[in-house]
């Protein structure tokens, strides 16, 4: 799949915008192109990314899911309501299988007509903090694309299936329930939208559109199925292989930032007498006894949404350059390379609710915002990254020469093309620093 097919298919799935919800506030910066909440919500459904959208309620969650559901999927999927009385009885009945439920299925034939009728591979929780724990281990299932019944699992939307799931963490509302660890850790983009309000302009056009502000839309207009295509140009991304500088920088995100700067140990074995544990270490002024690496599971997760929001930068930026052709066009900013940069726009946005920050520290000294937290470990990582920069390409492309399986290419594109030979000690210099996971890598003992 060459690039210029694969931007040509992401434009036009990606060309409709949401139909109702209107956010102009950037979020991130990907390739050197401003990237907005739409942006991510259609760099999730290209690569088939559950997202959580969170936040205070009347701020869009619900108008985006519906946008989504009925303007992208055609209405077609599977929308839960939850409240805190939902049981599994009731959250399997949207999904369609009264007649399972009602005992009606007596052959192994019926039971797949019966699951025919979950073959959308759009599903909505509207208020999944408002679902009991119980209901939420049947989240489970959806989340990773099946539905389990009688211990036979059964897969849901024909290889292509996304959970879009609302909520409210944190905000004390009568009848919410804290989220399962796990349950979280399934959802790879996780949004607080209270960070990302809309603009004044924005709620100026909102208001000024003729609808009632209590019925979205779309409900009354068009439906627009592009099921079928998204399933297309996610077959295309997933062709696409990371380039080294990413899988190098999604590895620093759970080997050098989950390590014990003090000891050198993973943070998870001391877990439980951190920050205490810390004292009299220098990292810890940079808040490393604050905050845990990211999981094994996070690792794929990171480099697919990566992969999926570079692709829409792309796509972003040929729009915009062809647009700029008209006289007195503004054009737009070019293209950068800096996957370091794009993977901590991902880490920092996406984590904060994940579990590896440590809450109380956040509440004290961030005023309880984790995406402020981590935008400052973002940008420790980043200068720790162009300071090592040298011995560690230097150590990747010495790899290569010597028959390692990476390319001479990936190597120095690990920040920019370098032309200079190996510094004497780069391989002792990684041992000693944050970088000394690369070791591992590249075989040094």
């Amino acid at each position: 799949m060459d690039q210029a097919t694969l931007t040509r298919s992401i434009r036009e799935v990606t060309a409709p915008s949401l139909r109702n919800y209107r956010n102009s506030r950037k979020v991130m910066t990907i390739k050197g192109q401003a990237i907005y909440v739409e942006d991510i919500l259609k760099a999730a459904l290209i690569s088939r990314s559950n997202v959580l959208l969170l936040g205070s309620r009347g701020w869009g969650k619900t108008t985006a899911e519906h946008d989504i559901h009925d303007g992208i999927f055609g209405g077609k999927g599977i929308y839960v309501r939850a409240h805190p009385k939902m049981d599994e009885r009731e959250l399997f009945s949207h999904l369609n299988l009264g007649k399972y439920l009602r005992g009606e299925v007596g052959s192994s034939r019926e039971l797949r007509e019966v699951l025919e009728a979950i073959h959308n591979c759009c599903m909505v929780v509207d208020e999944i903090t408002r679902l009991p724990g119980i209901s939420q281990n049947r989240v489970f299932g959806l989340a990773d694309g099946y539905i389990e019944l009688d211990g036979v699992r059964y897969q849901i939307g024909n290889g292509y299936s996304i959970l879009l799931a609302s909520g409210n963490v944190g905000r004390g509302y009568d009848g919410t329930f804290a989220l399962d660890g796990a349950l979280i850790d399934r959802f790879p983009v996780i949004i607080n939208m209270d960070d990302f309000l809309p603009t004044a302009k924005d709620d100026f056009l909102r208001l000024r559109s003729k609808h009632d502000p209590r019925v979205p839309k779309i409900l009354n207009g068009e439906r627009l199925d592009q099921s079928e295509k998204l399933k297309q140009v996610f077959a295309q991304l997933s062709e696409i292989k990371a380039t080294m500088s990413v899988v190098i920088a999604t590895l620093y995100l759970t080997h050098a930032l989950g390590d014990c700067s003090k000891r050198g140990i993973p943070k998870l074995s001391i877990a439980e007498s951190l920050p205490q544990a810390c004292a009299g270490c220098s990292q810890l002024t940079k808040n490393c006894g604050h905050f845990m690496g990211v999981s094994g599971r996070s690792q794929e997760s990171i480099i697919n949404t990566v992969i999926a929001l570079q692709q829409i930068a792309i796509a972003k930026h040929e729009t915009a350059t062809e647009a700029a052709s008209a006289p007195h066009a503004e054009q737009p900013p070019p293209l950068v390379v800096d996957d370091m940069a794009d993977v901590l726009e991902v880490f920092k946005t996406f984590f904060g609710y994940t579990g590896i920050v440590n809450s109380q520290h956040v509440v004290q000294k961030y005023l309880g915002n984790p995406y402020r937290f981590l935008s400052d470990i973002a940008a420790i990582t980043q200068q720790e990254f162009i300071a090592q920069t040298d011995n560690i390409v230097a150590l990747l492309r010495a790899y290569a020469r010597s028959g390692g399986r990476l390319e001479v290419s990936e190597a120095e594109r690990l920040v920019r093309p370098f032309t200079h030979d190996i510094p004497d000690g780069a391989g002792a210099a990684v041992r000693k620093n944050p970088w000394r996971f690369i070791g591992d890598i590249v075989g040094i003992q």
